[in-house]
């Protein structure tokens, strides 16, 4: 009798394990396949912006101001973009979210180009932070990063995240903006030319973004 009550109580705890995982991949899933959407979707809506740099050359001030419109709007989904997957991240114990986060890396290095190229001709409000994230999964600095860059979103509406792989064999692109800026290890974020290893507070973080 003894026995048949732990092998009940046993397959009871399999079975709600079993419905639990089920429940889980498939709201997985589904978050994956929307951010893979929407990823694809601002990748989609950037290439108006090579083709509008293709027809004009150079910029000037009337096209700035289209050209403005187009990146303020990119930069707002991939900034979004950036917390769901981070949001995403933490629940991923199912299935690998590597996929969603190259599409994602791809149209992040391309709007940081189209950024900078924008930025020697056009008068941009935009306030770049770059954050260059480590290959493992636990990292307690990262999450401190991550949180303060929520904050900062909150408190700079100028400030832009742009997070990229310390250490890749793909992008190539991360290897080189970390030659760039100076960076030699991971977590880092570079806000305006400052390398930053630790966290610092909030009131100096605005202060170094020039956050008013």
């Amino acid at each position: 009798m003894g026995k048949s009550i732990f092998l009940v109580a046993a397959l009871v705890t399999v079975v709600i394990f079993a419905i639990v995982f089920s429940v889980v991949n498939l709201q997985e899933s589904s978050m994956r396949n929307q951010l893979s959407q929407d990823i694809t979707a601002l990748y989609e809506d950037q290439q108006a912006n090579k083709i509008l740099q293709a027809y004009l050359g150079t910029l000037d001030p009337d096209t700035c101001v289209i050209f403005e419109k187009q990146i303020s709007r990119q930069l707002n989904r991939i900034y979004d973009l950036f917390f769901r997957l981070e949001s995403l991240q933490e629940k991923t114990f199912v299935t690998s979210s590597d996929p969603v986060k190259r599409q994602y890396l791809l149209a992040s290095m391309s709007l940081w180009i189209d950024l900078q190229n924008a930025s020697k001709y056009c008068s941009m409000n935009i306030k770049p932070v770059l954050y260059f994230f480590p290959n493992q999964k636990e990292c307690a600095l990262c999450d401190a990063m991550v949180t303060q860059f929520e904050s900062l979103k909150k408190e700079c509406p100028s400030v832009r995240i742009f997070a990229f792989p310390a250490q890749s064999d793909e992008f190539e692109f991360s290897e080189l903006l970390k030659k760039q800026y100076g960076v030699s290890s991971a977590p880092a974020m570079v806000v305006k030319n400052r390398v930053l290893y630790e966290i610092v507070p909030m009131e100096q973080l605005k202060s170094l973004a020039g956050c008013t």
